[in-house]
């Protein structure tokens, strides 16, 4: 069973309602995002959900779309900015700086 199954089993289990969260990996920049991801954690969201960014978020919104835009101009000097977020976000949790899969 994967971490995903296994929090939502355990809510439910607990018969309580859930906090899932959503940040545009890359945004302000990688670090940010790990910070950001981490404080959400620590103030309590379930799950949290990094989103890959991509130019033509239409359906997503104003606000969503903005971040992939900032995002998608953050990762030109570098590596895609969801892969390397992701990265650093594992590197925090096995660091025991949190565990964003609680």
């Amino acid at each position: 069973m994967n971490r995903l199954v296994s929090k939502l089993k355990r809510i439910k289990d607990e018969n309580r309602k859930f906090l899932v969260a959503y940040l545009t990996g890359g945004v302000p920049d990688i670090s940010g995002t790990v910070e950001y991801a981490r404080a959400l954690e620590m103030g309590g969201a379930d799950i949290i959900e990094i989103g890959i960014p991509f130019s033509d978020a239409l359906a997503d919104g104003p606000v969503n779309q903005e971040a992939a835009l900032v995002a998608i101009k953050g990762a030109r000097r570098g590596k895609p900015a969801t892969c390397t977020t992701n990265d650093r976000v594992a590197t925090a949790r096995h660091a025991g700086g949190g565990q964003c899969h609680r």
